[in-house]
């Protein structure tokens, strides 16, 4: 399993489970960082 590590001024926390394309994984983890959503 792998870990992605960031660093910012906001604490995460959380899991995720991935299937099927990983390489689309972490464009689609990197862009939810930026919603506004909670």
């Amino acid at each position: 399993m792998s870990t992605v590590i960031i660093e910012g001024g906001s604490p995460l926390l959380g899991t995720v489970q991935v299937s099927g394309t990983r390489n689309s994984a972490l464009k689609l983890m990197a862009a939810a960082m930026f919603s506004n959503d909670d």
